[in-house]
């Protein structure tokens, strides 16, 4: 029986692509344990590395600490104040304690070191809708699509909290 090329390099093709997920669901996973390790946080950064901070902060909006995890962030931005990370997990912390004007600059920051942040997308269209400005919300979801290969949690996020939001 003989392949022929065309078949072989479709194969081959698939075979990579099989590989290369398998090394990204690999990748997430041992990212994912490393944060879930570290369940609590302290108010002392010093020696920290930026990725233990932002552990941190995560670890503090998860409880729900906005504070916190604001005065967590302080540190991180004034070391790179391009870290797109942060300046979403700020508009996060931001919006979650109402100061929405703060959280929209924030989400605007983080969108302008990484067009292509899916959180801070996620997070400013329901900023948005919080604000009672879908259109706006639904311009970022068109984005989302665009940014999400096949699909994507915060996709999915933003257009429930819509079809929530055109519910009510």
């Amino acid at each position: 029986m003989e392949v022929s090329q065309k078949s072989l390099t479709k194969s081959t093709k698939t075979n990579f692509m099989m590989v290369m997920m398998l090394a990204i669901c690999a990748l997430f996973i041992s990212v994912s344990a490393s944060l879930a390790a570290g369940t609590s946080y302290s108010n002392d950064n010093a020696g920290d590395s930026g990725a233990n901070k932002l552990a941190k902060v995560r670890v503090a909006l998860a409880q729900n600490d906005y504070d916190t995890a604001l005065n967590l962030l302080k540190p991180v931005l004034a070391a790179d104040n391009t870290n797109a990370d942060a300046w979403n997990f700020r508009g996060f912390a931001l919006r979650k304690l109402q100061r929405y004007d703060e959280a929209q600059i924030a989400y605007e920051r983080a969108l302008a070191e990484n067009p292509r942040h899916k959180g801070a997308m996620e997070y400013m269209g329901e900023l948005f809708l919080t604000l009672d400005q879908p259109d706006r919300a639904k311009e970022l979801l068109a984005r989302l699509e665009k940014a999400c290969y096949f699909t994507c949690p915060e996709k999915k996020q933003l257009s429930a909290a819509i079809a929530a939001y055109e519910a009510r």
